[in-house]
């Protein structure tokens, strides 16, 4: 059994993004993010004061989309972040995730560098939707699976990069959380309080039976085209865009 490291927390703070890659593990090939997506500053705000009400120790904090520097209160954002780690959690080791790749990103990545040089930057610099050896989080493990038993134990990515936050709430990574935007099950947690593993263990059943990166399924082609299983068909089919999940 893999166990959520809630000591970590990855915030898509948008799913807009200057990219739509091939098997997107946001899901942004099958549709792309709004500005109903994006975390709002009242957002982080709350984060922050549900965390240091809890005495919450964050560890790392990766700031992420989509396109995290498209967010139109990316640079307040950044500041709320930053000035909770001088004032509260020193040690935290905050991080933003970009994929370079526009000249108005690159702007930002330069001023973040000059106002901000003790925040790491995560850069792919990627020039086009064509990723090699992306996983296939919208291609089903459970489509795989024929023992309605089966146990679903999460993967590495909860291990590896913790607690997912977005506009819903907090999930068992990031990736759960986007592949909630199409299952409508609207399980995103509201308070800080209730990211416990046993909580956080919950959800893999309806996520990670969802998720392809559960089985590291990948395809023969590089990753050139969009790929869906039965399951994901079944989802986009019947997709009700007028249902929207709660916020956090």
């Amino acid at each position: 059994m893999h166990i959520t490291n809630v000591k970590k927390l990855e915030i898509d703070i948008t799913h807009v993004c200057t990219l739509q890659c091939f098997n997107c593990d946001r899901g942004l090939s099958l549709m792309p993010g709004g500005k109903e997506t994006n975390v709002s500053l009242e957002q982080i705000n709350k984060l922050i004061k549900q965390t240091v009400d809890n005495n919450h120790h964050w560890e790392q904090i990766r700031i992420m989309g989509g396109e995290a520097t498209v967010h139109p209160e990316f640079n307040k954002i950044i500041q709320t972040l930053y000035d909770y780690k001088q004032k509260y959690n020193r040690s935290l080791r905050l991080i933003v995730a970009t994929n370079g790749h526009t000249e108005f990103t690159k702007n930002k990545l330069n001023w973040l560098e000059l106002n901000y040089p003790s925040i790491i930057v995560e850069n792919t610099a990627k020039v086009n939707n064509y990723q090699k050896g992306f996983d296939l989080i919208h291609y089903a493990a459970s489509d795989f699976n024929d023992d309605p038993n089966y146990q679903y134990k999460g993967c590495w990515t909860t291990e590896a990069c913790g607690v997912g936050l977005n506009a819903s709430g907090f999930y068992c990574c990031a990736v759960g959380g986007a592949i909630d935007k199409f299952f409508k099950y609207d399980i995103g947690i509201k308070d800080l309080t209730e990211v416990t593993v046993e909580n956080m263990t919950k959800m893999f059943e309806p996520l990670c039976s969802k998720c392809g990166r559960h089985e590291h399924i990948q395809v023969d082609n590089n990753n050139i085209e969009v790929v869906v299983s039965k399951t994901w068909k079944e989802c986009l089919d019947n997709f009700d865009a007028d249902k929207k999940l709660a916020r956090y």
